[in-house]
């Protein structure tokens, strides 16, 4: 890794010796809260191709060293910012953006809610706008928000999301740089992402940066929100499906925030004592909760740290309070739950090394776990003894050192290069059954107590060039996988281009192979997820996709914007189960119900057609599609529709500010 960054530096460093130019760099910022502002546009002498701050808001741009310049800075809901720069030397500037006291007359969603330059296959959605957005039970979900987006579908209602094809397990979803494995509550009517904790919400469908990796078919990039670092903010809510509470602000002003968020679901309040009543004193509910907390320390311009933390869990559960179920001779109350849910530790830090090179360090742990038990209390003697009767555990546990690096060669040229190395621990499937002999003795039973680990480092590479109409970004991403006594490695290209036909005509063409070293198995089940994430093996090899994809992109008056892209994809090595009905016996291995080896394409156009300004906004989305699966055991070797394809998709989404205070809003879809 050391090697690495040092050639590369050298490269770009060898590029710069003899430059003249000067370079500013630093922060957007949102001068009332002190938060950073991601997508902002800086425009330098009223330059057609503004720099946009990054996913940190950072940002950086160079200036001739002899003349000054006006630069200007725009973002959704904020107040231009014209400032005029003089400089003799490089340095470090934060910009401060103050929010509008009017109302919000901007673009409502952009190809990436970033003045007409849309990136390729790329939706950003402003956290206000998914706010306004109609939600069941007043309980606003971003993921919800994506699915009417072109080439996004779900399955009855679901916050899982089906991207071009790909099955759910195919979505890399990341919070801040940090991957969640589900992101599910309620059976999937609820995703876990409070949008009280939320300040940025990307999906990327298709011509994926180098530095994403390990899934085939989406990015789900989520930003969190680093709390107010100048005043105290509270909110509480009661919905009809959840409580929520969050408070953020300073823990020294200007200098450190914080931010706690908290939601409850709250259906078991009312379901216990209703259970107990009307049946033999048998108490039954479901419950889910969410935390985010964050903490933000800003030691300098240059120096930024944070920590992030996010536990949540569903439980479904019974208790018989009864003796209504027995072993032998002897009285037992028993107990019935389901649990699983995520748990997310980070520490990120932020460096500008000078106003050229900046760097992102993340080191994290996340798990994702289900557990299901029956359990009973063994009453004797007036002495209560508990035992599991059944249990069943799956899940698996990240421990990741990310490292990224940013750095502006020239104004036309910046490369972003890094890497990571991340450790995996599997456990897919954990059987453990307590058995009673013919003389009374409990004799605890174990089957597929196995656990596995997997080890993987990848390094990326993208150049960031833009000569005349034409912006690229040309990457390729190494990734190196290795689990038992097999290793993968994979080389990955990826190419995006955006071509600017005209002032409000762009063209965009893309390349993009991926590589995921995971499979999910969804077996049947009552409502609950029954997800078993199993590593690829020499027997199971990682699952592969290239995906190509051309699109046009109209502006018309800075009003209303239409854009058409299709896409084609291909996928190898795809895993599914012979019957998704089937649930095996504990002393089975899952293996034995596996087919593999498996083949498949996704094809489609998508439209997307907005109104972007005024107290009316609206955007309508529409895709055609087709996704096909095979393999050699099933439907006779020939390919079949995948479970979800969708030939037609359309969505229509509608809204109407009245005042600062109040908004109509709507929307509908029709898919076939």
């Amino acid at each position: 890794m050391s090697r690495f960054c040092i050639s590369i530096l050298l490269i770009i460093s060898g590029l710069n010796v003899f430059s003249q130019n000067i370079t500013i760099s630093g922060y957007v910022i949102d001068s009332l809260s002190g938060e950073s502002i991601i997508g902002a546009n800086i425009y330098v002498n009223k330059s057609n191709q503004p720099v946009l701050s990054n996913e940190y808001g950072y940002y950086n741009i160079i200036l001739n060293q002899a003349d000054s310049a006006e630069v200007i800075i725009t973002h959704i809901g904020y107040k231009i910012k014209k400032i005029k720069i003089s400089a003799q030397k490089s340095h470090v500037e934060n910009f401060y953006l103050r929010s509008n006291d009017i109302l919000i007359d901007d673009v409502v969603v952009t190809a990436t809610n970033k003045g007409f330059q849309p990136e390729i296959s790329t939706n950003t959605i402003p956290i206000q706008i998914a706010q306004k957005l109609p939600s069941i039970g007043g309980e606003n979900d971003i993921m919800k928000v994506f699915r009417l987006m072109p080439g996004v579908q779900s399955a009855e209602n679901k916050s899982s999301l089906l991207v071009r094809g790909g099955s759910d397990d195919q979505n890399l979803i990341i919070v801040d740089d940090v991957p969640l494995y589900y992101v599910n509550h309620l059976g999937g009517f609820v995703s876990v992402f409070n949008s009280d904790a939320l300040k940025d919400a990307t999906l990327i469908k298709g011509g994926f940066p180098a530095h994403y990796g390990n899934r085939l078919s989406s990015v789900f990039d989520i930003r969190m929100k680093d709390g107010n670092l100048k005043q105290y903010k509270k909110n509480i809510s009661i919905g009809i499906l959840s409580t929520k509470f969050s408070i953020e602000g300073p823990i020294e002003k200007n200098k450190s925030s914080f931010i706690i968020s908290a939601r409850r679901f709250n259906l078991d309040l009312i379901t216990r004592p209703i259970t107990y009543f009307i049946t033999n004193k048998v108490q039954g509910g479901y419950y889910f909760y969410d935390l985010n907390v964050k903490i933000h320390k800003k030691f300098n311009d240059k120096n930024h740290i944070f920590f992030s933390y996010y536990s949540g869990n569903d439980k479904f559960f019974v208790s018989y309070s009864d003796a209504v179920f027995q072993i032998g001779k002897d009285k037992n109350k028993a107990e019935q739950e389901a649990n699983w849910g995520n748990l997310l530790f980070a520490f990120r830090f932020n460096h500008i090394f000078n106003a050229k090179f900046f760097s992102n360090t993340t080191l994290s742990y996340t798990q994702y776990r289900q557990n299901s038990i029956l359990s009973f209390k063994e009453i004797e003697d007036n002495k209560t003894t508990s035992h599991n009767l059944v249990s069943f555990y799956s899940g698996i546990k990240d421990i990741r050192l990310n490292t990224d690096f940013q750095y502006l060669t020239t104004q036309n040229y910046k490369i972003q290069f890094g890497g990571n190395f991340i450790t995996h621990i599997y456990t897919p499937g954990k059987n453990k059954f307590l058995l009673k002999e013919e003389n009374e003795t409990l004799i605890d039973t174990s089957f597929n107590n196995n656990e596995l680990f997997g080890y993987e480092t990848n390094f990326y590479l993208e150049n960031k060039i833009k000569t005349g109409r034409l912006k690229s970004n040309f990457g390729v991403r190494l990734s190196y996988f290795f689990i038992g006594n097999k290793g993968f490695l994979s080389l990955e290209p990826r190419i995006n281009n955006i071509f600017q036909l005209s002032k409000d005509i762009q063209l965009t063409a893309s390349f993009a192979k991926m590589k995921q070293n995971i499979h999910l198995l969804t077996f049947a089940s009552t409502g609950m997820p029954m997800n078993i994430w199993i590593p690829a093996t020499a027997n199971h090899i990682p699952e592969k996709s290239l995906q190509v994809t051309f699109g046009v992109n109209k502006n018309f008056n800075k009003k209303y914007s239409i854009g058409i892209e299709g896409y084609y994809k291909t996928f190898e090595n795809l895993v599914m189960l012979k019957s998704p009905s089937i649930l095996f016996s504990p002393n089975q291995n899952y293996m034995d119900f596996l087919e593999d080896n498996g083949i498949g394409n996704s094809y489609g156009i998508e439209l997307l057609a907005q109104k972007k300004t005024g107290k009316f906004q609206s955007w309508i989305a529409y895709t055609f599609s087709k996704t096909y699966r095979q393999f050699e055991n099933i439907n006779r070797g020939e390919k079949f529709p995948f479970d979800y394809d969708r030939t037609h998709s359309l969505s229509v989404v509608c809204v109407y500010n009245i005042s600062k205070k109040i908004t109509i809003s709507a929307n509908w879809e029709y898919g076939t």
